[in-house]
C-alpha cells in the first residue's frame, strides 16, 4: 500500500515539474515564481496576530468540546457496570468542560487586553 501512495506522489510531482518547466520553456513564466498569501490578512500587530489566534481557537472549541463530551458520555453509558471505565468517561467530560472553560476566558482576556492596550 504504501508503495503505491509513494508511486502516486512521485507521478504528481513529476506532472508538475513539467507543467512548470513547460511554462517557462514557452515564455509563459520565468522560471518558477510563487506567492505567498499573508495568512493575517494584512493585520500584522500585536493585537491583530492574538486576536486571530483567538478567533481560530473559539472556532476550533466547538467541534473539539462536542466530540470529546460525546466520548466521555460513551465511556459512561459504556462502562457496563466497571468502575474504572465509568470515572474514565467523566474526567472526559471534565476535561473537556475544563478545556472550554479556558478557551472561552482566554477569548474574554483577550479582548479585554485588547481593548486596554488600543
Amino acid at each position: 500500500m504504501h508503495k503505491n501512495i509513494k508511486k502516486v506522489a512521485l507521478r504528481v510531482m513529476l506532472i508538475a515539474l513539467n507543467i512548470v518547466s513547460w511554462k517557462s520553456a514557452h515564455g509563459q513564466g520565468s522560471g518558477v515564481q510563487f506567492q505567498l498569501d499573508d495568512p493575517l490578512g494584512g493585520n500584522s500587530s500585536f493585537e491583530g496576530i492574538i486576536q486571530k489566534v483567538s478567533n481560530f481557537l473559539m472556532t476550533l472549541l466547538v467541534p473539539v468540546a462536542t466530540i470529546m463530551a460525546l466520548w466521555g458520555g460513551f465511556q459512561m453509558l459504556t462502562a457496563g457496570g466497571d468502575e474504572a471505565k465509568f470515572k474514565k468517561g467523566r474526567q472526559t467530560l471534565t476535561y473537556a468542560a475544563i478545556g472550554a472553560i479556558v478557551v472561552l476566558v482566554s477569548g474574554g482576556l483577550v479582548d479585554v487586553i485588547t481593548s486596554f492596550l488600543s
